[in-house]
């Protein structure tokens, strides 16, 4: 018999808890404003992530659901590109680039957000889908790769066209006005679906249970 194991989260580390004050000022984020977050490296291998249609969204996002700020968590040779489009497209100023965060610093971003959005194309797994759950924050990902598996074929959170600009646009405002399964936008009842399934006290016991002995 062939037991498959899924990836695993540590549901005690990515925890749901407030937003914080520092990062709200650190990022100059309106009252009223929307935080959309990418965690990702900037490489220009790894553009399949789609952070870019993200940013191609954010005219109409902005149009639809009201002021939104995409903030992306990582480094990488492609930022230069991301921030040429953004001018582009008239939204320098609705993009952040944070940069590396330190390991400690990440459960504080996911918390600050109130989507976390990647919708990749090329993608094994995601384990920053599990991450992003396990703080709460509700996900959009795309229907192409292993990002399916990380929301449990879209019964975590929502599964879109990565490929479409308008498909991301509206899944996007979805999730930011409260469509969708109300335990979506509790982020206790999300991050309790999320560790039930992918936490590391889940994954032990299916260990346990595919272990022969």
């Amino acid at each position: 018999d062939v037991t498959i194991l899924p990836n695993t989260v540590d549901e005690t580390r990515f925890t749901v808890g407030p937003k914080s004050a520092e990062l709200t000022k650190k990022y100059n984020l309106a009252h009223n404003e929307k935080v959309i977050l990418t965690v990702a490296r900037l490489d220009p291998r790894e553009r399949y992530k789609g952070y870019d249609r993200i940013i191609e969204a954010l005219p109409a996002i902005q149009r639809r659901c009201g002021p939104a700020r995409f903030l992306i968590v990582g480094s990488g040779e492609d930022r230069p590109r991301l921030a040429s489009l953004a001018r582009e497209r008239g939204m320098e100023s609705c993009v952040s680039f944070a940069g590396y965060v330190l390991p400690d610093a990440l459960v504080d971003h996911y918390r600050l957000a109130d989507v976390f959005a990647m919708p990749s194309t090329g993608e094994g797994f995601g384990i920053v889908f599990l991450e992003a759950l396990g703080c709460g924050t509700p996900v959009i990902a795309g229907n192409r790769d292993g990002s399916v598996d990380a929301l449990d074929g879209g019964w975590l959170g929502t599964i879109v066209d990565p490929m479409n600009i308008d498909a991301i646009a509206d899944a996007v405002c979805s999730v930011i006005s409260g469509r969708g399964p109300g335990w979506w936008f509790d982020r206790r009842s999300l991050h309790e679906a999320a560790a039930a399934l992918f936490g590391q006290k889940a994954f032990v016991r299916k260990l346990a249970k595919a272990l022969p002995f």
